[in-house]
């Protein structure tokens, strides 16, 4: 027998559990299926290859799919189309401004701001909350918000990373719940 890890098996499944939720809801975009599985996706407890350390963004992307809580996702996150094809850098556009569940910026120096819009799938209220490590502060606004279902709410993120070391990578997480 073998066992075999990587993007050559994460690939399938990830295409399988789309395909699940397409056919769960069919009116749901291809963005926000991904949207879906991303936010959904665990990563408490995802550990790297020696089997005790936590894995990082870089090692796992969003975590590990949740096919089930996908399928219950209350917030979804859409790009429209052509909206990739605008943010080519190579024609002078900003992968930063697409809207997806994650967020980027490589030279970001002091503050980062990034703006997302969610549309929700029930109705319900929301607060956002922030894993951070020592020395960046991360702010969502507005940090409470309730929509309607199928309502949309613009949300504004910014990181303040001057209290970290220059040239190295943080990572930091925006959480959206239910009060």
């Amino acid at each position: 027998y073998a066992i075999v890890s990587g993007s050559s098996m994460s690939s399938p499944h990830t295409a399988g559990a789309a395909a699940l939720l397409k056919g769960l809801h069919p009116t749901w975009t291809p963005s926000e299926v991904k949207s879906a599985l991303m936010s959904t996706a665990k990563v408490a407890g995802v550990l790297k290859e020696d089997g005790s350390t936590q894995a990082r963004p870089f090692d796992m992307g969003a975590g590990r799919i949740q096919v089930d809580r996908a399928a219950s996702a209350m917030l979804l996150l859409n790009v429209p189309a052509g909206a990739f094809q605008a943010a080519n850098p190579a024609s002078g556009g900003d992968p930063k401004t697409l809207n997806l569940a994650s967020m980027a910026n490589d030279a970001c120096g002091g503050t980062c701001t990034w703006t997302r819009t969610v549309k929700a799938t029930a109705a319900g209220s929301w607060t956002a909350s922030t894993v951070v490590p020592t020395g960046m502060t991360l702010t969502v606004s507005p940090s409470n918000f309730t929509l309607t279902a199928g309502g949309t709410q613009v949300l504004t993120i910014t990181a303040d990373v001057t209290g970290l070391p220059i040239g190295t990578w943080a990572f930091a997480q925006v959480n959206l719940s239910p009060p």
